[in-house]
């Protein structure tokens, strides 16, 4: 007796312990003032199922939604035609047996409202006064908040908080890119939302459509904005064997000077990772420093498109991905959301390796039941393991081991002039992630109100090539000492100095030092400014630092050879002999001319044997 009592007092300390620093890490998440949560009890509902047996153990789910003064009747409708629907296929082709092991009507579902921004307190009560008191087996939590700060924190100190005492979470809240990665998936959480990776491959998919081979990832501090850039080098990764991409830049913007990079770049098109509000700021700056004009292409995610209003500051022609946040949207995800729990508990139910297990979760905050229902655990590898069957035509619902969504859906969005002239988002196109070919355009108003898409690239391209002189092909002479301009035959300056010698130094100084620039003419330099002038990029011509050719030394390249392994240059321009080593590390075009010895002797018949050499 004395022995239940210590561990009671043991668990009750546990559990206000975990609690209280719980909100202490909320307290400083939400430091500014915000909005009470508001909380009700079960909604009422009209009785459609009665238990003869009355003695049946009950199941109870938590389902919390955002707060309305006129939407709470279509929460009870979509509860009772859910449950109604479980009853109905009960006695069909499916039948669920735990009806009878469990009591399971909309009276087990109690319901909670919440707020924008609940306070700590708030999220607390709702756990232990309104869940735990009627022993949920799981939460259903349904929003469609996406302000992506003190909400985004508010729902990731409420899912880590049900992780903490074994309550699985069924998620669908359309902020769920904000969450931390690390945090949701150590929690017993199923996410029904499209995820931050499947925005990601959505995204990359427009760009393998227009062959868009390099880009810029673009983010502010938004939460998750380093899970957005490693969920597309990951996704980079998965795709190198069919489409290469490049990531120029990697811009995180705290002010306006930060877009200064994209300028100095080459790249011509930009993924934005950001808020709303931000994501006005970041192309206001950006529409100033010219990188929003004709040639350059803003592809978006969900955060900044939110409810599709459309700001005077985003320029016409962006794209983005979307997914439906509306009430309706977040009113259909309810029937989803127990019926995959209905699924995952039959085959709890069914498992004979569970008969010694109970859904109910006894847990309570007053010490007088565990601080932790251990059986969660157990509970959410069937969560995870269901298979619900799609509606109309679409895959079954079924999630990663991450409790991530496998097969989603998103909507390709374009800014365009509507009706009235103002820039309205329209959709022109679906993703869908099941399918090989998964992206389906329509017509795409581009940047500048073009109907022609940008090339992706600049108009002249920059390359770095790296040389070595080879008389004819490459000759080198030193510059005219008083104008340092190279004369009509002898072609182009090319640097010769090392990289390190040209720090802080003038480059038209240097250019009249032939111990810095010198004059490169010959066979190759006549190709390469024909090439310029007709496929249209610009060079810089540098001599390799360490004067070799390249050769394969103690394990590691020199040369020319090693520039190119250590991308160090774009190109080598010279006359190099291709062999088996060299060409497994870098790529050679087709040989242009061909030297080499040969033995040439004159032929006399029948005096030297044909087989002498």
């Amino acid at each position: 007796m004395d022995h239940n009592i210590r561990n009671g007092t043991r668990n009750k300390k546990k559990m206000w312990i975990a609690l209280n620093s719980f909100a202490i890490f909320a307290c400083i998440v939400t430091a500014h003032p915000v909005k009470e949560w508001k909380y009700s009890g079960s909604l009422s509902y009209e009785p459609s199922v009665i238990y003869k047996n009355e003695s049946l153990p009950r199941l109870s789910i938590g389902l919390m939604v955002p707060h309305t003064n006129f939407g709470a009747r279509e929460y009870t409708k979509a509860i009772n035609k859910a449950i109604s629907n479980l009853h109905k296929a009960s006695r069909g082709l499916r039948k669920y047996s735990f009806f009878e092991n469990y009591q399971f009507t909309q009276h087990h579902i109690r319901n909670v409202m919440m707020e924008l921004a609940p306070t700590p307190t708030a999220i607390l009560n709702s756990l232990c006064k309104e869940f735990l008191t009627v022993n949920v087996s799981a939460i259903l939590y349904l929003m469609n908040y996406e302000q992506y700060g003190r909400s985004t924190a508010s729902a990731q100190y409420f899912l880590q908080l049900a992780g903490y005492l074994g309550i699985p979470v069924i998620a669908w809240n359309a902020d769920n890119s904000g969450l931390e990665r690390r945090a949701s998936q150590s929690s017993l959480q199923l996410q029904l939302a499209p995820s931050l990776e499947h925005q990601t491959a959505a995204m990359l998919s427009i760009l393998e459509r227009y062959k868009w081979h390099q880009f810029s990832v673009v983010t502010s501090q938004i939460a998750g904005h380093d899970d957005f850039i490693q969920a597309v080098r990951e996704r980079i990764s998965d795709m190198q064997d069919t489409f290469k991409f490049t990531i120029l830049n990697a811009v995180l913007v705290t002010k306006p000077v930060d877009l200064l990079e994209l300028v100095k770049s080459e790249s011509r098109v930009m993924l934005l990772y950001a808020t709303r509000e931000e994501a006005i700021q970041i192309l206001t700056d950006a529409r100033d420093l010219k990188i929003t004009g004709e040639n350059y292409v803003w592809v978006v995610t969900q955060s900044v498109i939110e409810n599709l209003q459309t700001p005077n500051q985003f320029p016409i022609g962006m794209l983005g991905v979307h997914f439906d946040t509306s009430s309706t949207s977040l009113v259909n995800e309810i029937a989803t959301a127990i019926k995959v729990y209905a699924y995952a508990v039959e085959d709890f139910v069914n498992d004979p390796n569970n008969v010694n297990y109970s859904l109910n979760t006894a847990l309570s905050c007053e010490g007088l039941g565990e601080s932790r229902w251990d059986t969660g655990d157990r509970f959410f590898r069937y969560l995870k393991n269901v298979s619900v069957e799609g509606d109309q035509g679409k895959p079954h619902i079924e999630f990663t081991q991450d409790g991530v969504l496998k097969a989603a859906e998103l909507k390709i969005m374009n800014l365009r002039p509507g009706v009235s002239k103002q820039l309205v988002w329209e959709e022109i196109g679906v993703w869908k992630s099941w399918q090989k070919e998964g992206l389906d355009i329509k017509d795409i108003v581009w940047p500048g109100n073009s109907h022609t898409p940008p090339q992706g690239v600049p108009e002249k391209f920059y390359l770095k090539i790296t040389f070595l002189e080879e008389p004819p092909y490459i000759n080198l002479a030193p510059p005219d000492p008083v104008t340092g301009r190279c004369l009509v035959d002898r072609g182009v300056h090319c640097r010769v100095a090392k990289e390190s010698e040209m720090t802080e130094m003038d480059i038209q100084s240097a250019q009249r030092n032939e111990s810095f620039y010198q004059c490169c003419s010959g066979f190759c330099i006549d190709l390469l400014q024909k090439f310029s002038e007709e496929i249209g990029f610009t060079y810089e011509l540098v001599r390799v630092e360490d004067g070799k050719w390249g050769t394969l030394e103690n394990g590691k390249w020199n040369g020319l050879i090693a520039d190119l392994v250590n991308r160090k240059t774009d190109m080598v321009l010279t006359s190099l002999m291709i062999n088996s080593e060299r060409e497994s590390v870098v790529d050679f075009t087709v040989p242009y001319m061909e030297t080499g010895i040969a033995i040439v002797v004159a032929k006399r018949t029948g005096i030297i044997s044909p087989t002498a050499f």
